[in-house]
């Protein structure tokens, strides 16, 4: 499980669905310290991971991935919003919880 968010609910989120004995892998960088839940990495054995640098052969593994089409990004994208709407696009990330990512198209 990836958290990506950097948000204190996404945070507490990751024991709950994080499985036994998995592995929570932290992405975001979180702006102040986040309480996390010590019982459930105790009684489920979950493990957690900070990641904070990519190596090249990251992105290469990553674009390779995505240009395999096994996993369909193409979910992950709420809506593609035009530059002049880049501020709506914000406020609807920070208040619409289904919006995933917007993509922000910055030419025709």
């Amino acid at each position: 499980m990836f958290e990506v968010s950097g948000s204190r609910q996404g945070i507490e989120v990751t024991t709950e669905l994080c499985r036994t004995r998995g592995r929570i892998i932290v992405v975001a960088i979180f702006p102040e310290p986040q309480p996390v839940n010590l019982f459930k990495f105790f009684w489920r054995e979950i493990q957690m991971l900070g990641v904070r640098v990519y190596e090249p052969d990251d992105y290469e593994e990553a674009i390779i991935l995505a240009g395999s089409k096994r996993i369909p990004l193409g979910k992950l994208i709420t809506s593609v919003q035009p530059l002049e709407t880049i501020s709506d696009a914000f406020h609807s990330l920070d208040t619409t919880p289904n919006n995933l990512k917007i993509l922000i198209k910055c030419s025709d």
